[in-house]
């Protein structure tokens, strides 16, 4: 083979490779690896395991307290009570709702609105800072520590029972 017929062949197989990997923006589709899978056992535990109602409080960088109580819901919704004091003591209360989900190691949020009394204002949806995602770094029964993948911030949250009560933020801590 004279050195014109091998780059012929090597153009028309890097040619050929080309168009076996086109992106899916091409307008033809790249193969996958086939339907979802029904998940296993551990990862519904996982889910199961954030169920219920769940106590977190942390000091601030700037020297205040930061408080919340969040109740999640079988059919993926939340609510989330807010506090934050200032290192002045003034106390702010607010509390949102929306969806979570675990997909292992991932904990995700999606906040769909704030709640004040009887009213809902809902977010915009398109707004990406309504959406988080976690990493899961522990869980046990009655503790969860994870780590916000957008401010590096790790959190800890303790199980409480459904009658709890967020403290006062003067009041010390059982946890």
């Amino acid at each position: 083979m004279n050195l014109i017929s091998i780059l012929m062949v090597a153009a028309g197989l890097l040619l050929h490779g080309c168009a076996a990997f086109q992106s899916p923006s091409s307008g033809q589709s790249l193969p996958v690896v086939g339907a979802k899978q029904d998940l296993e056992l551990s990862a519904l535990q996982l889910r199961n395991a954030l169920l219920g109602h769940w106590y977190g409080h942390q000091p601030t960088e700037q020297g205040g307290q930061y408080q919340w109580l969040v109740s999640r819901a079988v059919d993926g919704t939340y609510r989330i009570k807010f506090r934050m004091t200032s290192p002045e003591g003034d106390v702010t209360d607010s509390e949102e709702a929306g969806f979570w989900g675990v997909s292992e190691p991932i904990y995700f949020s999606i906040m769909r609105g704030w709640i004040n009394g009887d009213e809902f204002t809902q977010a915009d949806p398109r707004d990406p800072y309504f959406y988080d995602a976690y990493q899961i770094l522990e869980l046990s029964e009655n503790r969860f520590d994870y780590r916000s993948y957008d401010s590096g911030s790790t959190y800890t949250v303790h199980r409480v029972d459904a009658a709890f009560q967020m403290p006062a933020s003067d009041e010390p801590s059982a946890f």
